[in-house]
């Protein structure tokens, strides 16, 4: 069952980080020809600054939540935390994850309520008539796939293989900085 759960999981990260990627690469492209539009024709594409802004960057950020959690991406400041003794420690490993946790269901719910609300008011973009609602539900999506990836992790504080502290390499590594 477990190994079922994991290879969901790892599913959707995938698609959820490959609509990041293609979000980001359709960005530096939509960006690249607005500057060379603009600058080049002096004919701005009309509408390329709000559709990067409130579509493709919130796909790239929020959408790969997951993926930067997973890659120990995070930052941690954690040369206090490794002086403890193994107990103290394990408490304050705990701690993090139920902290991260609920700071990820917080998120997930209020960006979901806020989604709904857009969603309602049906507001467009200025220059086109993109709906935002879309856009909106992005970010929750991106929360949801945290929320699950940390919950999943609870179990595996106690050995040290939780994604949000993992071990130390040595001194000098990111995850020690």
């Amino acid at each position: 069952m477990r190994d079922i759960l994991q290879s969901v999981l790892l599913a959707v990260e995938k698609v959820l980080v490959w609509v990041a990627v293609v979000a980001m690469t359709v960005l530096m492209l939509l960006t690249t020809a607005d500057a060379i539009s603009r600058y080049i024709f002096n004919a701005p594409i009309t509408g390329a600054y709000e559709v990067t802004e409130k579509y493709l960057m919130t796909a790239g950020i929020f959408l790969a939540f997951s993926y930067s959690y997973r890659g120990d991406v995070f930052i941690r400041v954690s040369f206090l935390i490794n002086k403890f003794a193994v107990g103290p420690k394990l408490v304050c490993d705990y701690l993090a994850q139920f902290a991260t946790l609920a700071y990820c269901v917080f998120f997930a719910y209020a960006t979901f309520d806020q989604a709904v609300t857009g969603m309602a008011e049906g507001s467009n973009l200025s220059a086109l008539p993109l709906p935002l609602a879309p856009t909106y539900f992005l970010v929750p999506i991106g929360f949801v796939a945290m929320t699950v990836l940390v919950l999943v992790d609870i179990p595996k504080v106690p050995t040290g293989e939780s994604r949000l502290m993992p071990p130390e390499e040595g001194e000098g590594s990111q995850a020690g900085v």
